[in-house]
């Protein structure tokens, strides 16, 4: 698939993030007998509260990761979801990779920082 570009979510993209959530965790409604977590997640609440990304495929949102920080180099894969439509692409692999880029680099800025003000 070459390069997946991948930017933070805005509060425009909730609906889709919702869209896509709703068609890739349905095959497991009936194997667990509920709707996983994340069918009933409130996007826009993440976007505001935590790291999300999206990952692009033909002009469209086409997956995304929700990811928070509960220590100082540590990453939490809250949520990761690609359309059904653009799984084996290597979609997920890049946002997880993305995701862990992103912290390693903010971990790295704030320790710069910090070494600077000393």
């Amino acid at each position: 698939m070459g390069i997946i570009p991948i930017r933070p979510a805005e509060p425009a993209d909730a609906p889709r993030l919702k869209e896509i959530a709703l068609a890739a965790y349905a095959r497991y409604v009936e194997r667990i007998g509920l709707e996983p977590g994340p069918m009933g997640a409130d996007y826009e609440e993440a976007i505001e509260s935590a790291e999300v990304w999206v990952a692009m495929a033909d002009d469209v949102v086409a997956g995304y990761a929700v990811t928070r920080h509960p220590g100082d180099d540590g990453v939490l894969l809250e949520n990761l979801a690609v359309e059904p439509d653009h799984q084996g692409r290597g979609i997920g692999r890049a946002l997880i990779a993305h995701s862990r880029l992103a912290r390693w680099r903010a971990a790295r800025r704030t320790s710069s920082s910090s070494r600077m003000r000393r």
